[in-house]
């Protein structure tokens, strides 16, 4: 019998995880929670819930059977564990097999715990202004490495009777490169129009009549970046035998420590409108946004 582990390393930190408004630490070593459940997966035992699905919480008393083409991935311990071949599973005797290593600090810089969206502490990741309905804060792109393509988009979110002036800066001189008005609250740049010298610094700010943005620094970089650094982590055993939901994760950690923070902040909102129910990948959104400055967008996007 043979299954797929994958392991995590909790460092020194705890990462706790909201399941039915009650908080759970995935570091403890005798508690198991479903991350992902696909096909048949009974629990021995269990009258009240004899069917195994994602956010359900065992113990390690208990015994998992799962049927042909089924498969079931538990957080246990620090580490992450996945059963993909037909049989009876003991947790007790499974979670023994498990060694400590971690293939990567993946999960360990995605889940840090940041306060806001947990047992209902104080965000403190929270960028000043976003309580203030009369702010103006820089959404996309929000720092980091920007491919140069043909056009760049920039969006903020805030509200104007009056519109918006969007500027583009160099930081060191404070010379204007572009600046332009718009009523809504994005604005295309069409970089043939202007001379952008690849891996220079940048900042964009946007204001209106009464208040303006904080300044966001990017760095222009050549879209060949994403491409390699997409390759490299496809070519990875532990991306290959990731869960669906788990891909596209790993794909925004990549570009994420890889400075290329704005494509990794599209990958995390396209993969919450995928998986809007797994705990795990809201969590690893909302640690995003609050430890790049947007803790209270996530705050608005969950009321």
């Amino acid at each position: 019998m043979q299954k797929t582990i994958f392991m995590m390393s909790c460092l020194s930190l705890c990462f706790l995880i909201n399941i039915n408004a009650q908080v759970f630490d995935i570091t403890a070593p005798k508690t198991f929670i479903a991350l992902d459940v696909r096909g048949e997966v009974q629990i021995k035992g269990n009258t009240d819930n004899p069917m195994l699905s994602s956010g359900m919480v065992l113990t390690e008393k208990q015994v998992l059977t799962l049927e042909d083409g089924a498969s079931a991935t538990l957080a246990v311990g620090g580490q992450m564990m996945t059963l993909n071949e037909a049989g009876t599973y003991k947790l007790k005797k499974e979670v023994k097999k498990l060694d400590g290593k971690s293939d990567d600090s993946f999960l360990a810089r995605i889940n840090t715990v940041s306060g806001f969206n947990k047992k209902g502490k104080k965000d403190t990741g929270t960028q000043d202004g976003w309580g203030d309905k009369s702010a103006i804060n820089p959404i996309m792109p929000i720092g980091g490495d920007v491919p140069l393509e043909n056009t760049t988009s920039f969006t903020w979110d805030g509200a104007s009777e009056s519109g918006f002036k969007f500027t583009l800066m160099e930081p060191v001189t404070g010379e204007t490169i572009i600046t332009a008005l718009t009523k809504s609250n994005s604005f295309t740049l069409d970089v043939n129009q202007l001379t952008i010298e690849k891996g220079k610094e940048f900042h964009w700010m946007v204001s209106n009549a009464k208040k303006e943005s904080k300044k966001s620094a990017i760095n222009f970089v050549s879209p060949n970046k994403i491409t390699t650094v997409m390759d490299d982590l496809q070519a990875t055993d532990a991306y290959k035998n990731s869960a669906d939901w788990l891909k596209p994760l790993r794909e925004a950690d990549a570009l994420a420590s890889n400075n290329m923070i704005s494509k990794a902040y599209e990958v995390y909102m396209k993969t919450l409108k995928m998986f809007p129910d797994n705990e795990l990948v809201k969590d690893a959104a909302a640690n995003f946004l609050a430890k790049n400055g947007l803790g209270g967008m996530w705050k608005k996007m969950s009321n």
